[in-house]
């Protein structure tokens, strides 16, 4: 086709610059001239880290940077038309109505006092696109349905926080397609989000794109974008490393921190390799990689923690019984990682919350190093407890926001050890990489990676035999959730702790585990070895989940 015949940008964007005037002079959140275009039926991905400049740069695009924000560009052209110029009017026309945008947490960004049909209706009726409820009503169902929401009718009448995260998330793409915008902005749509679900909603996003839409996609998941991008833009400190069509810039990338972040993607092709090690030019093969420290293997003849025929049962609030567990059985082994796996409502936190002791099951029972460990008072459990860890996946919501490192890290070791309380503190801080300028600040002082390093010391204080992992990485950028995973394996290769491995990732407990439960609506159904399990399912369960997960391909790192 020539250049004459080819439609004209949505966004057309030369010569980028955001700061931020502060005390200190200027922070500049995109630097270095980012240019960009993105066409109709096109997927443009923004690739990088928290704080890289990608989510500012998307937002630009709808002038909701900040009051404060300094834009300046060569050339900043949205629908053909210059936006250095547009007034507060015109910025209303783009957002909605030319532009839709996709959040990232759907709960915080749907009003939990409106219903989904209204929330759904609104950028319709504020450019004119529907008038009077009984026309909105149908419009919002109709776009509701669109996007692959079962029972329209029902759901449009509901609230977000009667839905689940996957028809949250539908939910609110249907709300930004809605104005029937020319441009899709969508910041971080799949992050957290099951595998099956994550799938959905690329589904929609894609099939918006071969509609004709432009779609600007903002992730840190590289596998994501390798499934629907037509060019990626990688971005870090607010600059562009590198650029081009996905397959290119994925294939052979150009610059170190493009390859960094292709190797730290975990897979079942990466076990056993360190994740953080950096690779060579030509690529992320694994020749480039160091192993992990050797360990043990899992002494199958040790359990460490046993469930027996778990089952916990609730009460919904319109008088019915929703089943959480359904005869869950398992065993973790000293040294062993056990990786349990399954969607949103499939169980997994109520096993967690039984295996901890938290809760109760209403039949079937835990065993803890061989001892009773469900219907125990927390008294007779004392001198067991501290052989069960947790690391949570908010580590920041688990600290008393008041105390030091040392403090954090202290509570066990004054409830379990007798050692020299500073001391410990000093040697558990080097063991996770952290130095001793750490042990005087408090959790509000540390990143979202130092913050979980800190939750691995305090689990590793009381000298556990059995570490519960809950989701430990899934809110952390791939590169810092590199450095965690490797942690933990080089922690379990020193003390031979066990480990309950509980996510939605696929490809990270390929990479991690050993064995591998699957549940799914409170039962399990297959377990076995991981990468055996994902390599020949035997349930059409997880072959399903196989089939959804996103994969790098291009002869890079894959999950297959």
């Amino acid at each position: 086709m020539s250049n004459a015949r080819r439609p004209a940008p949505l966004v057309d964007i030369a010569g980028l610059t955001i700061s931020f005037p502060n005390d200190r002079g200027v922070q500049h959140a995109v630097a270095r001239n980012v240019s960009f275009t993105i066409s109709p039926g096109e997927c443009v991905a923004i690739v990088g880290e928290s704080g890289s400049g990608k989510s500012v740069t998307a937002r630009a695009l709808l002038n909701l940077v900040g009051g404060n924000a300094r834009i300046e560009a060569e050339r900043f052209l949205i629908n053909g038309a210059d936006a250095r110029a547009f007034n507060a009017s015109q910025w209303r026309r783009v957002r909605g109505g030319f532009a839709g945008l996709v959040m990232q947490d759907a709960l915080t960004s749907l009003d939990p006092l409106r219903t989904i049909g209204k929330e759904v209706a609104e950028a319709a009726q504020i450019h004119g696109l529907a008038r009077g409820a009984a026309a909105l009503h149908t419009l919002a169902t109709a776009t509701l349905a669109r996007v692959g929401v079962p029972d329209p009718e029902e759901r449009a009448r509901q609230y977000a926080q009667q839905l689940s995260g996957g028809l949250r998330q539908r939910a609110l793409i249907a709300a930004a397609i809605a104005g029937q915008p020319r441009l899709i902005i969508a910041d971080e749509p799949t992050t957290a989000l099951d595998a099956s679900v994550q799938a959905q909603v690329l589904s929609v996003l894609r099939q918006r794109r071969d509609e004709g839409a432009g779609l600007l996609l903002i992730s840190h998941d590289l596998a994501v974008v390798a499934g629907i991008a037509d060019r990626a833009m990688v971005m870090r400190d607010g600059v562009v490393l590198d650029s081009g069509p996905t397959q290119e810039v994925l294939n052979a990338p150009r610059h170190p921190w493009t390859r960094r972040l292709i190797a730290a993607s975990p897979s079942a092709s990466t076990h056993g390799y360190r994740l953080t090690r950096p690779v060579t030019a030509g690529g992320a093969n694994l020749d480039a990689r160091e192993p992990l420290p050797p360990r043990a293997a899992p002494d199958l003849a040790r359990p460490v923690l046993e469930a027996h025929n778990l089952r916990k049962h609730y009460r919904t609030t319109a008088g019915g019984v929703f089943t959480a567990l359904d005869g869950v059985s398992f065993t973790v082994n000293a040294g062993e990682v056990l990786g349990l796996v399954g969607e949103s409502g499939s169980g997994k936190s109520t096993c967690a919350k039984i295996a901890l002791g938290l809760l109760e099951p209403d039949d079937g029972e835990i065993h803890l190093l061989g001892a009773h460990w469900t219907g125990m008072k927390e008294r007779a459990r004392k001198h067991l407890r501290r052989k069960m860890q947790y690391i949570p996946q908010d580590p920041l919501s688990s600290f008393d926001p008041r105390h030091t490192v040392t403090d954090i890290i202290g509570e066990n070791l004054r409830a379990f050890s007798g050692m020299s309380r500073r001391e410990r503190v000093m040697d558990l801080l080097a063991l996770v990489g952290l130095d001793v300028h750490y042990a005087s600040r408090r959790p509000g002082q540390l990143s979202g990676g130092q913050r979980q390093r800190i939750a691995i010391a305090r689990a590793l204080a009381a000298d556990p035999a059995i570490i519960i992992c809950d989701e430990p990485v899934s809110a952390l950028d791939v590169s810092i959730q590199a450095q965690v995973i490797d942690l933990l394996a080089d922690l379990q290769a020193q003390t031979g702790v066990a480990l309950l491995f509980i996510t939605h990732d696929l490809g990270l407990v390929q990479h991690a585990a050993d064995r591998v439960i699957i549940l799914k609506d409170g039962r399990v159904v297959e377990q076995g070895d991981a990468r055996a399990i994902f390599r020949n399912p035997s349930h059409s369960y997880t072959a399903e989940l196989v089939a959804a997960l996103p994969r790098l391909g291009f002869g890079l790192i894959t999950s297959s």
